[in-house]
């Protein structure tokens, strides 16, 4: 990583996106690319296929019913963390984190509570 600015293409406003990667981010996604098998591109992986969403949806939602909690689909953590940034940090915080090029979006976004058991 030759910088902790990592460029991302293809978003969906069409702009490239810059993510700010701490030291900490650094060197648990070394770690990923090491563990990776030999001539595999992906940093999350399993047996060097990359992971796709139906697996990711159903160990989130096994995690979920372990806890006791009902189903959900990952988008409602996208909604968490705005709620939290919102309500800790602002609405420009809440923004700037979600990448909405409207307040409004991120307005819409924080106020989204799902009925999950607190």
């Amino acid at each position: 990583f030759p910088s902790h600015d990592t460029p991302k293409k293809g978003t969906k406003t069409g702009h490239d996106a810059v993510f700010k990667m701490t030291d900490l981010a650094e060197a648990e996604l070394r770690k990923l690319m090491e563990m990776r098998p030999k001539g595999c591109k992906y940093f999350f992986q399993r047996k060097g296929k990359p992971l796709r969403y139906g697996l990711i949806l159903e160990e989130f939602n096994r995690a979920l019913r372990e806890a006791g909690l009902p189903y959900s689909g990952t988008h409602v953590i996208r909604h968490t963390m705005a709620t939290i940034t919102r309500k800790n940090a602002g609405l420009d915080a809440t923004q700037a984190i979600l990448r909405h090029t409207t307040a409004r979006m991120s307005e819409v976004a924080a106020l989204f509570q799902p009925t999950i058991k607190q």
